[in-house]
């Protein structure tokens, strides 16, 4: 593999890095700090940005950083199931019996397994635009009563750009209306990407001159700043390199693994 042959610790650009392998970049840190403001104020917090950019690796840098005396995050993944059955999946999460009919007893079971927690409940529901606009009226729902002084569980929904237009439609306002803290993650810059690039060659102890800066200026045109771009098209450019024996990455490599990949 090229992880021998460029000498590294580990794979620079992999889909699931370590929590210490993910690089806490401008995006980031405003993000986090504006969740950091959800987590004492408000009960709904939005996160949006397009595929690729980073939306699962922010809520896992998040729940990392959330104390866990005080917070219990709660990661669904799985937000495209139809009528009850994401609360099913929901109050199967916190370790409940889930009835088998009922969709008052799963509201209740719900609200009342957060109330006895000793810890807030914070539901990271990632995927979030693929729920139905009746599902986000049941979420809505779950973080809506008025005789809580605090609210007894939290939601952040993290999904792609179209999910914040769903929720803008008339019969969701008022989980539009409940919405403390909305972020939208951008794509990263000509800098940033050859900030990104040689961060994850450090984490795995390698030299960032593996890359000459022409060759990551490229891969930032190929990839648009998407860091799931970036890390496959690297990827296929350290699958390149090793199967030719060469030790530095060029742009003429990079136009090659792109046509691999049919990037445009």
């Amino acid at each position: 593999m090229f992880t021998h042959h460029f000498q590294m610790d580990g794979h620079p650009f992999s889909e699931n890095p370590p929590l210490d392998h993910l690089l806490k970049d401008q995006r980031f840190t405003q993000a986090l700090a504006k969740l950091d403001y959800f987590t004492q104020e408000g009960s709904l917090a939005l996160v949006t940005a397009a595929t690729g950019l980073g939306k699962t690796s922010l809520l896992r840098l998040f729940a990392k950083k959330l104390n866990p005396t005080q917070f219990m995050p709660v990661y669904i993944h799985m937000s495209n199931l139809k009528g009850p059955s994401l609360l099913k999946i929901i109050l199967a999460s916190l370790g409940e019996d889930v009835p088998t009919r009922g969709k008052e007893r799963l509201f209740l079971g719900i609200i009342e397994r957060a109330r006895l927690s000793e810890q807030t409940v914070l539901f990271l529901i990632d995927e979030s635009h693929l729920i139905s606009p009746d599902g986000l009226t049941d979420l809505r729902l779950l973080v809506s009563s008025a005789f809580d002084d605090e609210p007894v569980l939290k939601i952040v929904l993290a999904g792609q750009d179209h999910l914040l237009q769903t929720i803008k439609r008339p019969q969701l306002l008022d989980l539009l209306h409940r919405i403390s803290v909305k972020i939208h993650l951008r794509h990263l810059t000509d800098e940033e990407t050859l900030l990104y690039i040689d961060f994850k060659l450090k984490a795995v102890k390698a030299s960032k001159d593996v890359f000459d800066k022409d060759a990551k200026t490229l891969i930032h045109d190929y990839s648009g700043g998407a860091p799931r771009l970036i890390n496959k098209l690297a990827t296929n450019c350290l699958l390149l390199a090793a199967s030719q024996g060469v030790q530095k990455i060029t742009e003429d490599l990079v136009h090659k693994a792109s046509a691999e990949l049919k990037l445009p």
